[in-house]
């Protein structure tokens, strides 16, 4: 039977963690052309859709070895991808901050750290790719969860949650834009605080400490 939960809340809730990712990256890189937001967003929707698919297939050859053990072991996969992004964010931030007291003295030191600082937050491909994989990592477990489904109407709601959340991360980023100019010099802390977050709710998800 289908659930207007499972059609509406879902798709929704599952988006959360790319909204708030890409809110960061609009921030950090506040004029970011128009291309990357579409693919940036698009990224985010196609892995948050294409790991319950995997989570969906696989789910009966696992459930048989690591039935108690899936969800944490996936959660703890998330963490330790997250937190490797949070401690490079908070690398280039602390670098940056000592670039720019060091350049304080010359005017012309201080337009190299922004030109170096506005590198450092410039949303690379590689980046995308990263963030797009490890905020969806824990999409897996949605695959487990509806395993017993049919695998059309599965499909059907993994295909949800990807236009879903392209849709959302796509106002999240032009949302982190609008704001970006005012916290340019953050933009890397808040990046690594948002990062960390998010590890931790993962995992505290999957030990089924909170469910939001």
């Amino acid at each position: 039977m289908i659930s207007w939960t499972d059609i509406l809340l879902v798709p929704v809730t599952m988006s959360f963690d790319c909204m708030t990712v890409g809110a960061t990256d609009g921030i950090k890189e506040w004029n970011m052309k128009w291309w990357k937001i579409i693919l940036c967003s698009f990224l985010f929707g196609l892995f948050q859709a294409f790991m319950p698919v995997i989570g969906y297939f696989i789910g009966y050859w696992i459930q048989g070895y690591f039935k108690d053990q899936k969800e944490i072991i996936v959660g703890w996969v998330a963490f330790t991808l997250l937190m490797l992004l949070s401690s490079k964010s908070m690398y280039e931030w602390i670098n940056g901050l000592k670039e720019r007291k060091a350049s304080n003295s010359e005017e012309k030191a201080e337009l190299e750290t922004q030109s170096q600082t506005s590198k450092s937050n410039e949303l690379t491909i590689g980046k995308m790719f990263i963030q797009a994989i490890a905020t969806s990592i824990d999409a897996l477990s949605i695959g487990f969860v509806y395993m017993d489904k049919e695998v059309g109407w599965a499909m059907s709601l993994f295909a949800t949650i990807g236009v879903v959340t392209w849709i959302l991360s796509i106002l999240a980023i032009l949302f982190g834009k609008v704001i970006g100019p005012k916290l340019e010099k953050w933009g890397d802390l808040i990046a690594s605080i948002v990062f960390c977050l998010v590890a931790v709710k993962i995992v505290l998800g999957a030990y089924g400490i909170i469910n939001f």
